[in-house]
């Protein structure tokens, strides 16, 4: 939108970047990657009241109303001069409609400058021919027309995002029908709309993104798609009746980015799909597609993700020589990995949890940029080679859950980037001494295996160690067996009180979390009250009766207190003394009463969901 309005966006993002005005946080969540701006409150603070100033305050004058009910106001007003208005939201929480609480397609008439238009749970009402021409931005949620628009004139328009707007099937006849209307359109998204097919794309050759999400009776893309060569994002999630991409995809020589991920009745590719060289990720996670694709020779990052009918990965598989990323987590009937993985020497994150892979290959210790490898819940895995420990970029190694693996390569220290070793409920016996030689593991979790009974010596040269988790081993005495942890901040163990002492001698100086799990315990151990900079407390402790009366006195510094206990009655009435508390959560089923000094905990707002506490409080 920028760019078309004769913008230089990523200059000026820069210099605002540059003079900490903004920043940009990459987001990773599930399989997607986005860029998101935050801006802090007083810069946007500032720029509203240099609106309010150029204004004088009047709503007519603003060149943009944020505020909804200012909003509503200034539409529901016959103003008889033009509005200055570029951008305007109109959001309401209620999604009831009022047939006296509408907006009229009439009151845009008077706003020629308008640009960016937001609307959500609003009901629309009249014709639209004399819409603001200069519109760039239209985003619609859950809006409702009485009349289905035919007379939008929207050739200007770069963005259209509709979600769950009955005008939506309307518009996209309108897409293939009006020659030259969406000339400039460049994003195009549809989220939850009723459409069995996409529009013909041959009107709209500058759109670099498209998006149908949940879009759930869609079953054919146009063939059309194939003429739009500045396309670089097309994404159909949980499109479940998508049969088949048309084969017309594989002419997008720009496509970078192509995400399937739930198009359950999606079994194949086009067979030429290796032509699109721009390609850098392909998501086809929870899809049935039986066979990978090995011709993408620029793809970085293939996301399989609960691909239940992938049986195996072809030979060829080595010759995506550009991927960094191999993503096969719920693959649950894969159960080999060919021999070639070693030649793949850009991956960086290899995930295999929740396979049936038995057998990991040797030439995976040629993967020496490989930074992640999780093969958790991988339950057939008895083993791992040798040449595992060639891995001296790896940084994580992710193990939990294989129940069948039973031992370490004896090698091991000598990944030594290693910063996370994750062994929970795996059938781990010994550890091997050579563990001491990982100068920068910060995180050891050996949560639920009960066969390992002691620990290396080696394990006291672990100086970078941060968080410590032990609950449900078979581990009996382990103060003697602990490092010298003077910079752990988490210990997650299962001890009495009597093993406990021995550890909180070491480590109470710097522990700042501290996390008893099953613990056997009527109260809570005086060695506690030596932990000045705790933080955190979390005591899942069955056999919990009391908490200490001297808790405030020794542990000022708590922000966070959570109980499970069966036998807790009552919290101790200086608890209301713990002035940085900012979370108490109590799952005591024999919890009477809470003490009144608990109404000065100021800074204890709300209850972890969001309900409010009693007025005392």
């Amino acid at each position: 939108m920028w760019d078309d309005s004769g913008w230089f966006p990523n200059a000026a993002i820069k210099v605002l970047v540059q003079r900490s005005l903004i920043k940009i946080h990459v987001i990773n969540e599930m399989s997607e990657k986005y860029e998101v701006f935050e801006m802090h409150d007083q810069i946007r603070d500032m720029g509203r009241a240099i609106v309010d100033e150029e204004c004088s305050r009047k709503l007519q004058n603003k060149s943009r109303l944020w505020n909804k009910q200012d909003s509503w106001d200034l539409l529901q007003r016959k103003v008889p001069r033009a509005i200055d208005a570029e951008g305007i939201q109109v959001l309401r929480k209620d999604d009831r409609f009022n047939e006296n609480d509408y907006v009229s397609a009439e009151w845009f008439e008077n706003m020629p400058n308008l640009r960016y238009l937001q609307a959500e749970n609003v009901n629309f009402q009249g014709t639209f021919p004399c819409f603001p021409t200069d519109l760039k931005w239209l985003q619609l949620e859950r809006c409702y027309f009485d009349s289905p628009p035919s007379d939008f004139n929207l050739e200007n328009l770069v963005i259209l995002d509709l979600y769950k707007t009955n005008m939506a099937p309307i518009l996209i006849k309108q897409l293939s029908l009006r020659l030259k209307a969406f000339e400039r359109l460049k994003v195009l998204s549809f989220r939850e709309v009723e459409t069995k097919s996409t529009p013909d794309f041959t009107n709209m050759p500058s759109l670099v993104e498209l998006q149908f999400l949940d879009c759930f009776a869609l079953t054919t893309i146009d063939e059309s798609i194939g003429k739009l060569k500045n396309l670089t994002h097309v994404s159909t999630p949980h499109c479940r009746l998508l049969l088949k991409l048309p084969d017309s995809i594989c002419q997008l020589g720009s496509l970078e980015i192509l995400d399937l991920q739930g198009c359950f009745s999606l079994t194949s590719l086009p067979e030429q799909l290796g032509e699109l060289g721009s390609l850098k990720k392909l998501d086809l996670s929870w899809t049935n597609i039986k066979n990978v694709p090995c011709s993408l020779k620029n793809l970085r990052e293939i996301l399989l993700y609960g691909c239940e009918s992938l049986l195996r990965l072809p030979d060829s598989i080595h010759r995506l020589s550009s991927l960094e990323m191999l993503g096969l987590n719920g693959c649950s009937e894969l159960c080999s990995i060919p021999e070639g993985l070693g030649d793949m020497e850009s991956l960086k994150k290899i995930d295999l949890s929740g396979t049936s892979i038995e057998v990991i290959p040797d030439s995976i210790g040629q993967l020496t940029d490989l930074l992640e490898l999780s093969l958790c819940n991988s339950k057939s895995l008895d083993s791992l080679p040798d040449s595992i420990c060639h891995l001296i970029s790896l940084k994580s190694l992710n193990l939990s859950g294989c129940l069948s693996l039973c031992s370490l390569p004896e090698r091991l220290g000598n990944m030594e980037k290693l910063e996370e070793l994750i062994l929970d409920n795996t059938r781990i016996e010994i550890i091997p001494d050579s563990v001491g030689q990982l100068k920068n593991l910060r995180l050891l979790s050996l949560h639920g295996c009960k066969l390992l009974n002691a620990l290396p010596i080696s394990i006291r040269q672990l100086s970078s160690i941060q968080q410590l988790k032990m609950s449900g081993t078979g581990l009996k005495n382990s103060e003697n067996d602990l490092p010298h942890l003077a910079a752990i901040n988490i210990i997650e163990l299962t001890s009495s009180s009597f093993e406990l002492l021995g550890l909180c001698d070491q480590t109470h100086k710097a522990l700042e979390i501290l996390h008893l799990k099953d613990a056997i315990i009527g109260e809570l151990p005086q060695c506690v009250g030596r932990m000045k900079n705790l933080k955190e407390l979390r005591l899942e402790c069955e056999m919990l009766k009391e908490l200490p009366s001297w808790i405030d006195l020794y542990l000022e510094n708590l922000t966070q207190l959570e109980v499970w206990s069966m036998h807790l009655k009552a919290l101790p009435d200086c608890i209301g003394s713990l002035k940085l508390m900012r979370k108490l959560e109590l799952k005591c089923v024999k919890l009477e009463a809470l003490p009144n000094s608990i109404g000065r905990l100021k800074k204890l707002a709300q209850r972890v969901d969001d309900e409010p506490y009693p007025s005392n409080v």
